[in-house]
Formats: structure tokens, C-alpha cells, sequence
């Protein structure tokens, strides 16, 4: 060999080797390797509390969250954890490349299968040897008698079959099939799977969000980061509870108005199986609960916090809110209970930084007030005004760019299943010889077994040996 050929004996032997591992990467093995490999990647994502949208956007409240899961798993496993992605799973590099990975190894093998499907569609072989023909395989019959050609293949076309046919000398070959076009669904399914695993894999995790949101009533939240541009406000006009005689619910229903850069662009009243979907974003609402309206003003009568508190946490049984003071570090915690004659009470405590190495608030003041009443505190300065109790809503704002991915994903599916399970591909190569008719069936298994013997005896076969 010379010296110049040695080159191309290297590209050649490249490019056979590539062939073999892109020849393995598109197998079906491979592929059903991967997609396990997936649903492993994404079991600690189902087992461990993953963290929302905002805490990955914001490196100040990752940290936080970082920290409170060390407390709860311990700092070594907390650090393995996050050192994997395990708070964040679906985000990841390495479980996209997942990902991604079977999105092409099941492309690969959807796109190298198609031709061979198409060819069998379009060109099925009419014309077999005999011993494709050869009693005990699966599908065969035993020798009939009593079919000709001509005959037989207009009973067939009669029963919906289509006929085609071949001759050679005394043998006369036909080829009977109803729904040929059905293989080409599982090519349908095969893509379903595919858009599945990209749109709730990548597309959705990577480019989608959801957060919760709480509104009280009369009040606006951002979806996402306060001023961020184009972003969406939430306000809750009213929220309405009502019950039955039962004391069973009978509604939920938020009335709702949407934002943006000032101007309402929505407005919906949310029921609880009726979401409202405005600029690529879907508000479901999810829960509920209680808040109190409040009035902070400093010593001099200063407005200091006009708004609702929501009561999100418990305490002896009883909702619970806590509310920073501006400009100290005390903070108000707010509990809500109900009073005599069902009048609604609201103990209030003043709460400073502890004054000992035990971590425990200092309690500042403590007081009762009903609705409309107020409290002037010394220490700090701060006057508490409880104006009325209200409720909040609790919302949950997706944002899932991958649910067209989902929908077109679904849709093929339903449409490759139906073709698939309703309308199988049946199959009869028939053998037509002077002396006996050999039949192969190919199709499910009620049609080898039932149906196919019994088209036979309608149209005139019966057994050689019989």
C-alpha cells in the first residue's frame, strides 16, 4: 500500500466506525436504555422538594434555600445534593443531555425505520417460496382445496381486502390486506414519545416557570420580580366563599384583573376548574386563607404600613402573620381568633431582637383589638390599627412554553394508538396451486386464529385432508 493511500484507509475506517456507533445510538436497545436512564434521573426530583422558580433567579434566596435544606438533610448530604442538582433536577445539564440525547436516538431510529415501513406499504412481495408456505409456523394453514384465483380474489375485495397478484406458471400467488396504511402510526407514536420528553424535559423546565402566589383581596402582586420589564400584576378585586346549609362548599370564585405597564389587559372570575390564561401565563387557584387589614404609624403619626397581612402560618390553633416594623428591627406577629358573640379579635404582639443567648424573641407589648380599634405602643414607637379582617388567594402562575410540544405530542399519540389498536394491518398471502391453496395470516391474533379460517370457509375452502 502507499504512502498517499494510507489516508484514505484512515477516513474510510472514520467513517465506518462512526457509522457503527451511530448504528448503535439509534437502536432501540440504546434508546429504551436512555429513556429509563431519565425516569432514574428524575426519581430524586420527585423525592427531594425541589426549588421554585424564583430561588433559581435569585442568587440571594438560592443561598437561603441552600441553607435550610443543609439543615434538614445535613451539611454533607445537603452539599453532595447540591452539588448534583438534586434541589433542581429538571434544570439540570446533565439530566437535559438526558434528554436530549434520547430525543435523537429515538429520531434516529423513527427516521431510519420509516423507509423500510414505507417500502412494505407501497411493495409488498406477492410472490413467496414455498416454504414460506410450510405448515407448523405461525399463521399457516393446513392444504385447502376448493379456491380459485379468480373467484377468491373477488370475495376478498368484497370483505374489503385488497388484492394483488402474481403468477408463475401453474402457481398463482395473491396478496390480500386490509389497513396497510396502519404501520405508518407507529411512527406517530414514536414522535408523540419524542415531544413528550422534550417539552416536559427541556422545554418546560428550561424556558418555563411556576410560582405561587398569594393576593389578598384588594391587593396587587407581580408575577415574578417587582419592576422586572413586562411583567404581569395580579390583583384581587374579591374573593367569595360560600357554603351550604351542610356546611358544604358550594363556590370558590376570585375576581380577578390582570396588568400590564399600568393598563388592565384581563379581567375573569376564577373558578376552581375554570383558570384564566393571559399572555402565555395560566393562573389556577389553589387554596385560600385569612389576612388582616393594618394601619402602622410611627410616634409622630407618620403612616408607616397600610395593607393586608396575610395569616399563612398557625400558632395555638389560630392563624398567624408577622409583620417587620419599617425602619427598626421589631416586628408585629398578628393572630386571628374568634371572640364572643363570632366577633373577630386580633391578639397582637410587639416582638424584638432577643435579649440572651437563647434566640427567643423579646415580647414588646401585647394587646387584643377588635375591628376598628387601635393601640399606641411605647416601646418601639408604633401605633397598631386593626381595620378588618379579610382573606387571601392563593395562585398558582405557570408559564409552560412546552404544552404546544404536549398538546401536538398528545394528539399524535391518541391518533397512532387509535390506528393501531382499531384498525390493525391484516395480511393473506395465499398459494394457489392445481392440487391445494396454501394460506399464511398475518395480523392480531383473532384474526390468525378466528377470523381468517372462517373468511376462508365462506368463500368455499376446506381442508385437503379433511
Amino acid at each position: 500500500m502507499t504512502a498517499s493511500a494510507l489516508p484514505l484507509t484512515r477516513r474510510r475506517t472514520v467513517r465506518r466506525r462512526v457509522r457503527q456507533l451511530w448504528q448503535t445510538f439509534i437502536s432501540v436497545r440504546v434508546a429504551n436504555g436512555l429513556l429509563l436512564a431519565i425516569a432514574g434521573a428524575g426519581l430524586p426530583g420527585i423525592l427531594v422538594s425541589q426549588f421554585g422558580t424564583l430561588v433559581l433567579a435569585d442568587p440571594a434566596a438560592y443561598a437561603l434555600a441552600v441553607q435550610r435544606a443543609e439543615a434538614r438533610y445535613g451539611p454533607l448530604l445537603g452539599g453532595i445534593y447540591e452539588q448534583l442538582g438534586v434541589y433542581h433536577v429538571f434544570t439540570t445539564g446533565w439530566f437535559s443531555a438526558l434528554v436530549l440525547a434520547f430525543t435523537v436516538s429515538l429520531a434516529g431510529n423513527t427516521v431510519q425505520r420509516a423507509p423500510r415501513i414505507w417500502r412494505d406499504i407501497r411493495h409488498s412481495s406477492v410472490r413467496r417460496p414455498m416454504r414460506f408456505y410450510s405448515p407448523g409456523l405461525p399463521g399457516r394453514t393446513d392444504p385447502l382445496v376448493g379456491l380459485e384465483a379468480e373467484p377468491l380474489a373477488a370475495g376478498l375485495h368484497r370483505a374489503g381486502y385488497r388484492v394483488t397478484s402474481s403468477v408463475d406458471g401453474e402457481r398463482i400467488f395473491l396478496l390480500a390486506e386490509r389497513h396497510r396504511w396502519s404501520p405508518l402510526a407507529s411512527l406517530l407514536s414514536h414522535a408523540a414519545l419524542g415531544l413528550f420528553v422534550l417539552g416536559m424535559g427541556v422545554v418546560t423546565p428550561r424556558f418555563g416557570s411556576e410560582i405561587i402566589l398569594k393576593v389578598p383581596v384588594g391587593e396587587v402582586r407581580p408575577i415574578g420580580f417587582p419592576g422586572q420589564p413586562g411583567n404581569l400584576l395580579v390583583r384581587n378585586e374579591e374573593f367569595v366563599a360560600r357554603w351550604d346549609e351542610h356546611n358544604i362548599p358550594v363556590e370558590y370564585r376570585t375576581r380577578l384583573i390582570v396588568f400590564r405597564d399600568g393598563a388592565p389587559i384581563a379581567e375573569k372570575d376564577l373558578l376552581v376548574n375554570d383558570p384564566l390564561s393571559v399572555a402565555g401565563t395560566t393562573l389556577h387557584p389553589n387554596f385560600f386563607g385569612p389576612a388582616v387589614e393594618v394601619i402602622l404609624r410611627d410616634a409622630t403619626g407618620q403612616l408607616l404600613y397600610e395593607g393586608a397581612v396575610i395569616l399563612d402560618g398557625r400558632a395555638d390553633d389560630m392563624p398567624e402573620g408577622l409583620l417587620r416594623i419599617p425602619g427598626t428591627d421589631a416586628g408585629v406577629d398578628f393572630l386571628l381568633r374568634k371572640g364572643e358573640g363570632d366577633v373577630a379579635e386580633l391578639l397582637t404582639i410587639g416582638l424584638g431582637p432577643s435579649r440572651d443567648a437563647s434566640g427567643t424573641p423579646d415580647i414588646l407589648f401585647q394587646v387584643i383589638l377588635r375591628t376598628g380599634e387601635g393601640y399606641l405602643a411605647t416601646d418601639p414607637p408604633v401605633g397598631v390599627e386593626f381595620v378588618r379582617p379579610s382573606s387571601y388567594i392563593g395562585l398558582i402562575a405557570k408559564h409552560d412554553p412546552g404544552q404546544g410540544l404536549i398538546w401536538l405530542g398528545g394528539i399524535l399519540l391518541v391518533t397512532g394508538l387509535t390506528v393501531s389498536l382499531g384498525f390493525p394491518r391484516r395480511r393473506l398471502w395465499i398459494a394457489i396451486r392445481p392440487d391445494e391453496t396454501r394460506v399464511v395470516a398475518s395480523g392480531p391474533d383473532p384474526f390468525v386464529k378466528d377470523e381468517a379460517p372462517a373468511l376462508l370457509a365462506a368463500l368455499g375452502a376446506r381442508p385437503r385432508y379433511g
